[in-house]
């Protein structure tokens, strides 16, 4: 009798190792060495927003608000002149690229409006949104070294005020790729592939700080270089950028990245 129960304890113990296994096997971690920027906006505080990669893409905050955010703190834009701004560079001069965010959009006063802007005009990129129409939706942007404007589609990543969605566009070579809360939502192929690049600030909630101001709050932006997989894309709208992370012992984010893990 007692060897039956021992024998009964001992693989009851084997299930649940097995299945501690395939829960951790089931989440792909997403690796944050290809991150070029991240930004948590979890400092709750101050006028300024760090980039946790340490590659110095800090954002200077003007009239922007911390609230609660989806994870931890983030940012309240107002709207009418609350933006913010990194330094000139040229670090988001990518061809193939990923940029990520969680959004809970409030009404929008423009008929357009700049939500992450890499100072687009005649160069770069924009990610930003069409409030005219009857379905709003967000959609990435950019200017071809043929000078011609490639846009992800309108109409194709709808949005819904007042609710928190995970937005992510990819860029790989001729094709953009849109994913609403980890689904893929829309493919389209360029006919001009190459972006044209010069070094500018990132703008957050405006169109260079200056119009296309965004009313709502944003959380766990990251642009990464090279498209991210959809398993990753999934985890991180799944599970946040913090939980869905995994970084290399030697590599730079080790460090500072265990220094978050521990605050949460």
């Amino acid at each position: 009798m007692k060897t039956t129960i021992v024998r009964l304890t001992m693989f009851c113990l084997n299930l649940i190792v097995i299945s501690l296994v395939l829960a951790f096997q089931s989440y792909a971690k997403v690796d944050l060495e290809s991150a070029a920027a991240i930004w948590l906006f979890d400092e709750g505080k101050g006028n300024e927003a760090k980039d946790f990669t340490g590659n110095g893409h800090d954002v200077a905050l003007n009239g922007t608000e911390w609230v609660d955010g989806k994870f931890g703190k983030s940012l309240s834009f107002d709207g009418a002149k609350s933006n913010g701004k990194t330094p000139k560079t040229d670090a988001f001069a990518l061809q193939d690229f990923t940029v990520c965010f969680f959004v809970n959009p409030k009404a929008q006063d423009e008929a357009i409006v700049a939500l992450i802007d890499y100072s687009h005009t005649n160069c770069n990129w924009v990610v930003q949104s069409e409030n005219a129409m009857s379905t709003k939706m967000w959609y990435l942007g950019y200017r071809g070294i043929g000078e011609v404007w490639q846009v992800e589609q309108p109409g194709q990543v709808p949005f819904t005020e007042g609710k928190w969605q995970h937005i992510v566009f990819v860029k790989a070579d001729d094709k953009m790729l849109a994913y609403k809360d980890g689904v893929l939502v829309h493919t389209r192929t360029n006919a001009d592939p190459k972006v044209k690049y010069e070094p500018y600030p990132l703008n957050f909630g405006g169109w260079y700080g200056t119009s296309r101001f965004f009313n709502g709050i944003l959380d766990d932006v990251a642009i990464f270089a090279g498209a991210l997989s959809e398993a990753d894309i999934k985890d991180i709208a799944t599970r946040g950028l913090i939980d869905a992370a995994v970084v290399s012992a030697s590599g730079k984010l080790s460090i500072v990245w265990a220094t978050i893990k521990v605050q949460y």
